[in-house]
Formats: C-alpha cells, sequence, structure tokens
C-alpha cells in the first residue's frame, strides 16, 4: 500500500517522538548508574548495606503495566528499576574538606507513594534534595541537623513538586507524599541517631535472638502537611544504640507487609522467638529520645509482643542470616530475592538497610 505525503510526515513525526521519549528514559534511568540504588560501606566496627529493589509497574487509567520489558530494549541496567523506593548511603569521612565533620556514616530509606512515573520522579526529587540538604548542613554545621525533615517538607510543599504530590495518590486515599528514614551513626559511640517521616525499625538482639519492632514517636509522610499547620507533627530526633553482634534494621512496607486476605494471612514463617514490640515515648527529652538502649542493660522481656503476620514472617525470613552473623550485603540480597518469590508478599516496590556491629 502507497502511504501519501501527509501520512509518511505523520509516520516520521510519531516515529521521532517514539525515540525522544525513549532516549529521555534510557538516559533519565541512566543517572542512576551514578547514584546506584544500593551501597555497602564497611568501616570502623560497622557493616551498612542497602538496596531498594522497584517493581517497574506503571498505572494508567485504572491499568497496571510492567514496563521490564521496555527498560531492557532500552538497555538500561537491570540493577536499575522504576518506582518510588530509594537508599542512600553516605560515607562522612571522605568529606572532611568541610571542615570538622561530627558524623561516620548517613543512612536515607524513603517511600514515595503508589507506582510507576510520579513515585519515580517524585523520589527523584526528594534523592536530590537529600543529598544537596546533606551536603548544605555539613558545610554550613559540620554535622546534620534535627530541620532536615522540616527543610524536605518545606520543599516538597513548593510549586516543583506540586503536581507529583497531587498526581501521587494510593488506593487508600489517605498519604500522599513520602515515608522515610534518614539518620546518622556514629561509629565512635555505636549510636544512631535518626529522624522518621512514618516508618518503623526493626532491632535484632543476637545474645537473646530476639527482633524489636521499634515504632518512633515519628512525624507524617513528607509532603503530607504544611509545616505550619496546626495537627502537623514536628520531626523529632531518636535515638537506638547498637551493641556489638546487633543489627538495625530499616524496611519499606513491601518487605513487611502482605496483601492477602485475612483468611490466608497465616505467617509463611516465624521466628525462634516472638518479636517484641517498642513504642518510643512522645520525644520530649533526650532520656526518652535514648529510651530504647535500657533495653540492653535490663533485658527485660515484659515487652509486648508485636504479632503481625507479615512481620513476623518478614522476620523469620531474615532470622537465620542474623543468627549467623552474615555480612548486611549477602543478607539484604537474598532476603530480597525470599521475598521477591513468594506470594506472601505483594508485588511492591520494597528497600532494605541492614547495620551490624561486628
Amino acid at each position: 500500500m502507497t502511504m501519501t505525503i501527509e501520512e509518511c510526515e505523520v509516520g516520521i513525526e510519531n516515529n521521532l517522538h517514539d525515540r525522544f521519549l525513549r532516549r529521555f528514559l534510557r538516559d533519565y534511568l541512566n543517572r542512576y548508574v551514578l547514584l546506584p540504588l544500593a551501597f555497602s560501606i564497611d568501616k570502623g566496627r560497622f557493616q551498612v548495606a542497602g538496596r531498594a529493589q522497584n517493581n517497574n509497574c506503571f498505572f494508567d487509567r485504572g491499568t497496571e503495566y510492567d514496563l521490564t520489558r521496555l527498560l531492557a530494549e532500552l538497555e538500561v541496567p537491570s540493577s536499575i528499576t522504576v518506582g518510588g523506593d530509594f537508599v542512600i548511603g553516605h560515607d562522612y569521612g571522605q568529606l572532611r574538606d568541610y571542615g570538622e565533620v561530627e558524623l561516620d556514616i548517613g543512612i536515607t530509606i524513603f517511600d514515595t507513594a503508589n507506582h510507576g512515573y510520579d513515585s519515580l520522579f517524585l523520589s527523584s526529587h526528594i534523592r536530590s534534595y537529600v543529598l544537596n540538604m546533606v551536603d548544605s548542613h555539613l558545610r554550613r554545621f559540620g554535622n546534620v541537623e534535627s530541620s532536615l525533615f522540616e527543610e524536605l517538607n518545606d520543599m516538597m510543599r513548593g510549586p516543583i513538586t506540586h503536581d507529583l504530590l497531587v498526581n501521587t495518590l494510593p488506593l487508600r486515599q489517605r498519604s500522599h507524599g513520602a515515608a522515610g528514614i534518614h539518620g546518622q551513626l556514629h561509629t565512635d559511640s555505636n549510636d544512631f541517631n535518626f529522624f522518621c517521616a512514618g516508618l518503623p525499625l526493626f532491632y535484632y538482639q543476637s545474645a537473646r535472638n530476639q527482633f524489636f519492632y521499634l515504632e518512633p514517636d515519628k512525624g507524617p509522610p513528607l509532603g503530607y502537611f504544611a509545616n505550619k499547620e496546626p495537627l502537623r507533627k514536628r520531626y523529632v530526633p531518636h535515638n537506638v544504640q547498637i551493641q556489638p553482634g546487633d543489627y538495625l534494621i530499616m524496611a519499606t512496607d513491601g518487605c513487611f507487609e502482605s496483601e492477602l486476605a485475612d483468611e490466608e494471612l497465616d505467617p509463611i514463617a516465624v521466628p525462634s522467638n516472638p518479636v517484641k514490640h517498642y513504642q518510643f515515648q512522645s520525644n520530649s527529652s533526650l532520656r526518652v529520645m535514648s529510651s530504647f538502649n535500657e533495653i540492653h542493660l535490663e533485658l527485660s522481656d515484659d515487652y509486648p509482643p508485636f504479632n503481625d503476620a507479615a512481620v513476623t514472617s518478614f522476620c523469620a525470613i531474615l532470622e537465620p542470616y542474623l543468627k549467623r552473623g552474615a555480612s548486611p550485603e549477602r543478607t539484604v540480597d537474598e532476603a530480597l530475592f525470599e521475598i521477591e518469590h513468594d506470594r506472601f508478599f505483594p508485588r511492591d516496590d520494597r528497600s532494605l538497610i541492614l547495620v551490624r556491629a561486628k
């Protein structure tokens, strides 16, 4: 069939659009080659590793599309995945040309709402904000101040990310924006100082083969409330002191939640000892901020169990690795592989960070 000149022009224009969009997507994603979605740091008395594993899903008009094949055609490395999760590990020791730096290792983990295009670009914005703000704090203060999340929240309420936040609405229609944790690990004192926007932590105490579900006095997801709104809680600092042989675990909800129906929600496995629940009190003093550290002194069994089936299963997957003192990097890779291939866990974006005290 012979095409008219007009039809040829339309075909060329469509092909040009397609090539441009494909090249734009490939080049945009390849920035993660320079800023990878995984890290591993071995420093002083600590090993730290983290990895973001996104699900390459894109939602449009109620339909879900899998972008894995498209990314392969664009020759995007398989280690780069599309979604809203990311992790960052900062070695502050390499930044001492700024002057005296009080911190050793910085750790950031984030989960933006929804999937695909909007969450990819929103997480990329937040990632850039975090890196630039940490750099600015170190230059100005020689430390990362607890105002970091307040500044991030202000940025996310600004015009740059407004449209992304409006479009990033999950099915719950409640929380948009991003949940996350940023903290500093002091290798001289074994302290992890952090502030939290909606995520829990897990602590594994090797002496008792015991998991603790740590629930901070957390602020709301970033971008949900303006800083001056009267109902918004402030982001407050916390502290966990990590003892030799123990692990601190940070994960996004794809690792420790399930979307199975209630009648199917029996744990796929259980750890040797029940998961204990520790809730930080309202953070009104330095003593309260460091209150979890006291469990290392008293080794009490008084903390209530945390009986969530998905959390129990997540801890059971981690237990054999942590019990034998496996490296964080290997544990992160193999645990995420197990979660990815078990139908108990949703096909979701997921990130995992482990901190091991030697």
